[in-house]
């Protein structure tokens, strides 16, 4: 891979990842919100590992796939 296609590839994860954390915005507000009613910081961060974390990971796995090297 090129250090310019490796370049690009890094500037677009970093805008999929800013974007991605964007839309997730109100959606962690709400599992804080709602968890801090219950006074449990295991939900709050079990909660957020499922909606942000895997959901994220295997969105960038995908485009690290289909970006592969060997992808003609």
């Amino acid at each position: 891979m090129t250090k310019a296609k490796t370049g690009a590839q890094a500037a677009y994860v970093t805008v999929f990842i800013t974007q991605e954390m964007e839309k997730k915005a109100s959606q962690v507000a709400e599992v804080i919100k709602f968890s801090l009613l219950r006074n449990t910081h295991e939900a709050i961060a079990a909660s957020l590992t499922g909606l942000c974390l895997k959901d994220l990971q295997n969105k960038l796995a995908g485009i690290l796939v289909n970006d592969s090297p060997n992808k003609s």
